[in-house]
């Protein structure tokens, strides 16, 4: 076997193995190579740490894998240092790595690796408090030129009080899928890695993670012993955070925010898509952000210029103290909750609006607008063309989707930034003033319109053929959202 290059299925340890322990199986693939794929499979037991140097003729299909016989990652335990030097493809699965208490160097040592994969790995440190600097359990040090390389942990457990994962370098993706993390990520200041966190549970126990994630999709996030905020940028996608937030992002989507947020002075246009914020949400000259599809659940502090503002649901205050150019179309805000423009500039259109506050009103800036609260006489400054009809909110406490018909084709015509409403649905060349469009229910509805208003009877229906409007002189149109015009205050059945 000395004299052969490797391929296919070896044991190690345990009773008659083709080879006694780990480091005696790598010191073989290095020496020899391989003509294809090659399984070391590890019996239970205790091992010493290794290290994986490059080897001879390893193709783009070839893999060697070292992985517990039985897929058991707690049979196989070891203790010591195991370095991937320069190694291509080469994956670690189902195995315990553990390290010893006041320990000062890294368990693994992941230099220039290329398309290897740590998968189903316990990766774990007791103290994890003595590591030197620029040391941490898990070290990753990427070439600074160079081909690109990629290195990727899998359903993997990664516990350490502290310095849990630190990585240098310029040219490597590193990329953490279905993980559970616990402690500290760090980085050297000029490193320019790129770590992807995808469907992670993460608990940090640092309040300071700016220019280390580049991007975090599906997450869990958390933090113990940290008082406080997670500081933080990269992309955020699909996550769940339950700890404050200091947030550097530009793209924020469909993520819940179940503490307080706080977006401050980050360079660049933000865009904030499609999330929940349970507590508190406040920006701080970050500027020409967009906010669309956000159910803010807390109040809202706005210190910033140039925001647009549209398919929201504002169950609490927001309170504008700073900036200009704003602009706050197509929103549904609770009936007890109060837009405050203190010393702010904005144009506010479309929207089913609660309370107003408008330091300088302006009648070219304010316009077609519904209050919900139902009554003129308690609204100051109503603007052009107002509407006094209660939104029908679905669930005033978790559910800002208005129902009235009274709506429908009542905003100012389809401008192209709100081409769709808080469900993505298409809206109409003129929408339904809110968030979200809304279609007419013939079974259902029953409307009460105002004197001098109107009612569209959209079923927001694409194909109209094979129905008919009748008497067909009082709706000549034929079309799904013929508009009745009353002569005074109706009752309409439907």
């Amino acid at each position: 076997m000395l004299n052969a290059q490797l391929e296919g299925d070896y044991t190690v340890g345990g009773g008659n193995p083709d080879f006694a322990d780990i480091g005696h199986a790598v010191s073989t693939l290095q020496y020899q190579g391989i003509t294809g794929p090659v399984r070391f499979l590890v019996r239970p037991g205790n091992y010493s740490g290794f290290t994986v140097f490059t080897y001879m003729n390893a193709t783009d299909q070839d893999t060697v894998t070292i992985q517990a016989e039985n897929e058991i990652a707690s049979s196989v335990i070891i203790e010591g240092r195991i370095t991937l030097n320069g190694t291509t493809r080469l994956k670690l699965h189902k195995l315990t790595l553990t390290d010893q208490d006041n320990s000062t160097y890294a368990k693994l040592s992941l230099i220039n690796t290329n398309h290897c994969l740590i998968s189903h790995c316990e990766i774990t440190n007791p103290s994890g408090v003595n590591y030197g600097t620029d040391e941490a359990m898990v070290k990753i040090s990427a070439p600074w030129e160079g081909a690109l390389l990629k290195l990727t942990f899998s359903h993997c457990l990664i516990h350490s009080p502290e310095k849990t994962i630190h990585h240098s370098g310029r040219k490597s993706n590193l990329y953490f899928n279905n993980c559970s993390i616990y402690g500290q990520l760090s980085t050297l200041t000029i490193s320019y890695i790129k770590i992807i966190l995808n469907q992670c549970n993460l608990t940090f126990t640092q309040d300071n993670l700016l220019n280390v994630i580049t991007a975090m999709n599906d997450c869990v996030v958390s933090t113990v012993n940290v008082p406080y905020a997670l500081l933080i940028d990269g992309q955020l996608t699909g996550n769940t955070f339950n700890c404050n937030i200091d947030c550097d992002s530009w793209l924020i989507h469909n993520n819940t925010f179940n503490e307080n947020f706080v977006s401050s002075q980050v360079t660049i246009p933000v865009r904030i898509f499609g999330n929940t914020f349970e507590k508190e949400f406040q920006t701080i000259f970050t500027h020409s952000a967009h906010l669309a599809g956000n159910s803010f659940f807390g109040p809202c502090r706005i210190n910033a210029d140039n925001y647009r503002i549209w398919n929201n649901f504002f169950y609490s205050s927001v309170l504008f103290t700073h900036g200009g150019g704003h602009w706050i179309a197509h929103n549904n805000f609770h009936r007890n909750s109060t837009l405050d423009l203190l010393y702010a500039d904005a144009t506010i259109y479309n929207n089913n609006l609660g309370k107003l506050y408008m330091l300088y009103p302006s009648y070219d800036q304010l316009y077609n607008n519904n209050f919900v609260c139902g009554n003129p006489d308690s609204v100051s400054f109503p603007g052009k063309n107002p509407s006094f009809y209660d939104p029908a909110y679905t669930n005033e406490s978790n559910d800002l989707h208005a129902t009235n018909p009274a709506l429908i084709r009542k905003a100012s015509r389809l401008f192209p930034l709100y081409s769709i409403d808080i469900d993505s649905t298409a809206r109409r060349d003129i929408p339904s003033i809110g968030a979200n469009e809304i279609c007419l229910d013939l079974i259902t509805d029953t409307v009460r319109i105002k004197c001098a208003d109107s009612l569209c009877l959209d079923l927001c229906m694409e194909d109209f053929g094979g129905y008919y409007w009748t008497p067909s002189d009082l709706f000549p149109s034929g079309d799904s959202r013929p508009v009745v015009y009353p002569a005074g205050d109706v009752m309409v059945y439907l």
